[in-house]
């Protein structure tokens, strides 16, 4: 079951960011011995969402923090979540879209699913290697002393913050809340009312966009009443963009484990794989637009008055 950061309206912006990333390096703990296999996904699935939480933290708050310890701390992340990148998309093709694949396509040639079974098992101990290599790292273990002395000691105060930040960081985390989502909302629907379903580049950003506003939600979702309502509206247009990001990266994760001019059984196999998930992603994008007009008139729980302000605080 989800859970939220306890943050309330009237708590400082600053006590409210150290509460935030607290929450979420809970889930390091948590998930990081399932992460070392493969018998539960679940592991380095969130390892990698708890990566992403702390990276959209950062930007996030960046109205209150400085510029080089924010870029900091990102570059840090990143190195670590990308190792982990391999062994989710791994995962995510081996327990849930070969399953469904051969369902849909049961009377393709059984030498191409064993052959295809064989590289991805193979491809996929190499990928949990890495993972096991990154959580076993002195980056990681140093990672996690750093940055919980950082929150524990409020070292966003330390650096060379202007006036304006400092005030900021002194004042209730609504105010803040409101005009972050707001103005993270405005940038979304400018580039979904003028977007293209077939324009893949667009679509990618998009996608990249709405998940800073549902990790930007999921901070403050405390504060606002019906914040859930709004993010199960949000989930139909991510998983739209989800199966699109899917169908992109899957001829690039079959060249980068698959060696040319392998087994002709095995090539064709791949092929009518690529084809399928562009399939599913054609039919999923049929109703975008339809989704996209729901997800534009659902209520933003953060606006006043029907007004969402995005002036700066």
């Amino acid at each position: 079951m989800k859970t939220y950061a306890a943050i309330t309206p009237d708590q400082k912006a600053s006590d409210a960011f150290a509460a935030i990333l607290s929450h979420i390096l809970n889930n390091l703990d948590t998930w990081q011995d399932k992460a070392r296999t493969w018998d539960d996904i679940e592991g380095v699935h969130h390892i990698r969402v708890t990566f992403r939480s702390l990276r959209s933290a950062f930007s996030v708050f960046r109205p209150v923090l400085d510029r080089k310890t924010r870029k900091r701390w990102s570059n840090i992340i990143k190195d670590l979540v990308e190792q982990t990148g391999m062994a989710r998309d791994l995962d995510v093709l081996i327990n849930e879209g070969m399953p469904a694949f051969h369902e849909d396509n049961f009377d393709l040639e059984i030498a191409g699913k064993m052959k295809l079974d064989e590289v991805l098992t193979d491809k996929r101990s190499e990928a949990y290697d890495r993972v096991r290599l990154m959580l076993d790292s002195d980056a990681y273990r140093d990672f996690k002393t750093d940055i919980a002395k950082w929150i524990e000691n409020a070292g966003w105060y330390t650096d060379d913050l202007s006036k304006k930040k400092r005030k900021r960081l002194g004042k209730p985390v609504d105010i803040l809340a409101r005009r972050i989502l707001s103005k993270q909302d405005h940038l979304i629907r400018g580039m979904g009312d003028k977007i293209h379903i077939e324009d893949s580049t667009g679509m990618h950003r998009l996608r990249i966009e709405c998940k800073k506003l549902r990790y930007a939600n999921e901070f403050f979702f405390p504060l606002f009443q019906d914040m859930n309502a709004f993010l199960k509206n949000m989930k139909s247009i991510q998983d739209i963009l989800g199966v699109m990001h899917d169908a992109a990266v899957l001829p690039g994760l079959m060249e980068q484990i698959i060696p040319k001019a392998q087994d002709p059984t095995l090539m064709t196999y791949v092929e009518v794989l690529i084809d399928w998930r562009t399939e599913q992603y054609r039919v999923k994008s049929i109703n975008f637009k339809h989704k996209w007009l729901n997800f534009v008139g659902a209520q933003r729980p953060w606006c006043l008055d029907d007004r969402c302000s995005v002036s700066k605080v």
